[in-house]
């Protein structure tokens, strides 16, 4: 009788958690336009308040500026909300998605750098991201 009762209870367990490891992230489209044209990058965004709060202000488009010679910035019309497990002293690598929460901006990272207390993950780039040095607005939107 164990045995009979156990196996439901693992598919039911395997089935719960795969319905919310897929559930954990969403997909975005960046695109940085500027004089030039345009360059259109994917993201996958992680399950946390800071990522949710982003994607509940979508669609943007955001002036975009260069930073550090290793990210491209944009200030949000509203700040984030940033929560002590999400905001440490992260160390960026080039193609991680970013909020720095003291100035309320996105960071998107093509290089790396030390840790930065008030940096909070969002997610990462499917694909290496490599702005254009020119690009000046920011268009991002969520992938359905």
């Amino acid at each position: 009788m164990k045995q009979k009762c156990t196996l439901p209870l693992l598919a039911l367990i395997f089935i719960s958690t795969f319905s919310l490891s897929e559930a954990k992230t969403v997909k975005i489209k960046i695109t940085l336009e500027s004089t030039t044209g345009q360059q259109s990058h994917t993201a996958t965004l992680e399950d946390n308040p800071t990522a949710q709060a982003l994607l509940a202000q979508l669609p943007l488009t955001l002036k975009a500026e260069n930073y550090g010679g290793i990210e491209k910035i944009a200030y949000l019309p509203q700040k984030l909300p940033d929560s002590p497990s999400h905001n440490g002293n992260f160390a960026p690598k080039a193609g991680d998605v970013t909020y720095y929460a003291p100035w309320g901006n996105l960071a998107l990272f093509h290089g790396s750098t030390k840790p930065a207390n008030g940096l909070v993950y969002l997610g990462r780039f499917a694909s290496e991201f490599r702005p254009s040095a020119t690009a000046n607005q920011i268009r991002i939107e969520r992938i359905e």
